[in-house]
């Protein structure tokens, strides 16, 4: 999991992944279900990434941009005693003509399409590492 400032990612491990996949020791599980799965686990993988790098690129690019020609806050710093204050320079109203705007709405319908599909794919992703795993955890046990 990659962290950048308020971003977090997934980033999952795949060097294992990648030696079975590459080395052909792949062909060593005798469950079809299993091996196939673990096959296919890598393009839903980086489906998701895809979707995930999209969304913070439309965001950084976008959003954060029009956020900061918005006048929101205003931040101090007094450097005797090390303080940071901020100062808010918008009332109420002009925080609700920012988010009426034409242009943050375009933004957030934009944002909200990429994200969904996030959102969409995540959990079939999740269902198919689970699934993966409890499978590897029928193997391991057969062979005990």
């Amino acid at each position: 999991m990659k962290r950048g400032r308020q971003n977090y990612t997934f980033d999952p491990f795949q060097g294992i992944y990648n030696s079975v996949i590459n080395s052909g020791k792949i062909e060593l599980i005798s469950n079809d279900i299993l091996k196939n799965k673990i096959s296919r686990i890598q393009d839903l993988l980086m489906d998701y990434q895809e979707e995930e790098d999209e969304t913070r690129s439309t965001a950084i690019q976008k959003l954060y941009p029009f956020l900061l020609k918005q006048p929101l806050e205003k931040f101090n710093y007094n450097s005797r005693n090390k303080e940071i204050t901020t100062e808010s320079i918008q009332t109420k109203e002009n925080y609700v003509k920012i988010i009426e705007s034409f242009e943050f709405n375009n933004l957030m319908v934009h944002l909200r399409a990429w994200m969904s599909t996030i959102f969409e794919e995540g959990p079939i992703l999740r269902e198919e590492i689970v699934s993966i795993i409890n499978l590897l955890e029928l193997e391991t046990e057969k062979h005990k």
